[in-house]
């Protein structure tokens, strides 16, 4: 795993987690609660699914085989451009990160065959430069849920994307997760905080104050 070789100012967080599980509802109630004390950054989708016009996100999901790699490409791109900004606030929050994007998703489509071993390996080339421009990760943020329970969530929400999604894609993404959250833990260099997700919307509330209150005590 590659290290970050610049240190900015402000707390950074990345929060981390599969399709489904939640990612949306905490980074909300991040911002409700630290309001100007924290800088939420989320995934930037809205460039995935237009990119000069073309909504790479649904042609990956259409036709994995041939745009796994570009989509990737342009997500590892995206998600640099985002970590390396300066700190606007004393804490910031990302919605994912280009460690879970290889460790996780790059990762994923290898296994399924979808992009080739040299396609792998200059999305490998290009996250080993990317990461080392980046600042330093404080603390990792794991929401872990059920695939199941991933899956009903995405239904429910019904992103038109997000359609073709299947529970044994879910499950690979899961333990693709549990690998890289194992590898960090061993580390011992980033803080991970690891959350229930298999909960009610209020229990989750309940956990989102109290990460909240170790973040700032007087909020």
């Amino acid at each position: 795993m590659c290290e970050p070789t610049i240190r900015r100012s402000g707390y950074c967080i990345h929060l981390e987690g599969n399709i489904g599980v939640g990612k949306s509802t905490f980074l909300k109630e991040f911002q409700i609660r630290l309001n100007d004390k924290i800088e939420v950054i989320e995934e930037p989708v809205h460039l995935w699914t237009n990119f000069r016009g073309t909504n790479l996100l649904n042609k990956m999901y259409s036709d994995p085989h041939r745009y796994s790699y570009p989509i990737q490409s342009y997500i590892q791109l995206t998600m640099a451009r985002n970590e390396c900004k300066p700190a606007s606030k004393p804490i910031r929050i990302f919605e994912r990160s280009l460690s879970s994007g290889r460790q996780v998703f790059t990762e994923a489509m290898r296994q399924l065959n979808y992009i080739s071993q040299d396609e792998y390996n200059i999305l490998d080339e290009w996250y080993e430069w990317l990461c080392s421009q980046r600042p330093e990760c404080d603390e990792i943020i794991y929401l872990r849920a059920p695939p199941q329970t991933a899956l009903d969530r995405l239904r429910y929400r019904g992103r038109q994307e997000e359609s073709r999604i299947d529970l044994d894609y879910l499950e690979l993404i899961d333990r693709l997760y549990e690998r890289y959250i194992l590898t960090i833990l061993k580390d011992k260099k980033v803080k991970v905080t690891i959350v229930d997700q298999d909960c009610t919307y209020n229990e989750s509330l309940s956990k989102i104050d109290n990460i909240t209150q170790t973040l700032y005590p007087t909020v």
